[in-house]
């Protein structure tokens, strides 16, 4: 049996209801506490930007964008954008499944990949050195082995 898809997108629905179905949605998958609570600071950070009360119908790619832009102007690192965004993003995709918000996508921002400083040859050798076992403790041995 195929679905039907819906045509009419409810203009009427605030995003805070929305955000109350898409709790109960993840509670009813069983997704952990953290994840949860994860999706809450997401959208308590959005709500800061914008009014908590507006209908889901307003949400645009237009007002990501320019909450995006609000994140880089409190000078957060690209990765911490990035996180509120995907918090954000799976949010707004769902009440896009549920025909609560017109349709868009949400992009991400590209970021710089972080080099790590490695250890040098001699640093190397020295970590793996054998300890001298007439005089180093049992935990200095240990963490050699």
């Amino acid at each position: 049996m195929k679905r039907r898809k819906l045509d009419s997108f409810n203009e009427t629905e605030s995003f805070k209801d929305g955000f109350q179905l898409f709790l109960r949605h993840c509670i009813v998958k069983n997704l952990t506490p953290a994840t949860i609570q994860y999706y809450q600071d997401c959208y308590n950070g959005f709500v800061r930007y914008c009014d908590e009360d507006m209908t889901c119908h307003a949400i645009s790619r237009e007002l990501i964008e320019n909450y995006q832009m609000y994140l880089r102007e409190r000078q957060l690192a690209d990765a911490s954008v990035n996180s509120n965004l995907k918090g954000l993003r799976a949010i707004v995709y769902w009440l896009m499944k549920r025909n609560m918000i017109q349709p868009f996508s949400v992009q991400l921002m590209k970021q710089d990949e972080v080099i790590k400083e490695t250890f040098t040859d001699s640093e190397i050798k020295l970590l793996l050195k054998k300890p001298a076992m007439k005089h180093c403790d049992f935990s200095t041995y240990r963490n050699w082995v």
